[in-house]
């Protein structure tokens, strides 16, 4: 009889997952805050402005706005980077992505929810503080 409901189960389960176009994205997009392309976010104070561009294959465009300065870099989980400081090349037909300096930010995010994420600040920057917890809402889609 167990046998019999774990198959009927997992029947019913598959038929469920079956009639969604993208099963899993919504939870994947509450993960991943590069995988929430087009997007503006605001932080609390409203002193930080993220905009994560288009798709891209390997990293997020974003741009990046405290204060009065714009950074326009690639977010590649955990770490911003500069756009001119990364550098895609083809190697043995395969994209692979190398960095010239340092990430400008280390961030660990919070789980993104479709109107907001938190993140944490790992390591001292020109910007913020390690252990700085900054929390962003979505203005825009």
């Amino acid at each position: 009889m167990k046998r019999f409901s774990l198959i009927i189960g997992i029947a019913l389960l598959l038929c469920v997952l079956s009639s969604c176009d993208e099963p899993f994205a919504s939870f994947n997009n509450r993960h991943a805050l590069g995988r929430q392309y087009n997007t503006s976010w605001v932080s609390e104070d409203g002193n930080i402005t993220l905009n994560i561009l288009d798709e891209k294959s390997y990293f997020s465009e974003v741009l990046l706005t405290v204060g009065d300065e714009e950074i326009f870099g690639c977010y590649i989980s955990p770490c911003l980077y500069r756009k001119e400081d990364v550098v895609e090349k083809i190697e043995d037909g395969k994209k692979r992505i190398y960095f010239t300096k340092e990430p400008i930010e280390s961030w660990s995010v919070s789980l993104v929810f479709n109107d907001s994420f938190t993140i944490t600040v790992n390591e001292h920057t020109s910007y913020f503080e390690a252990g700085q917890k900054i929390k962003f809402y979505k203005v825009t889609e």
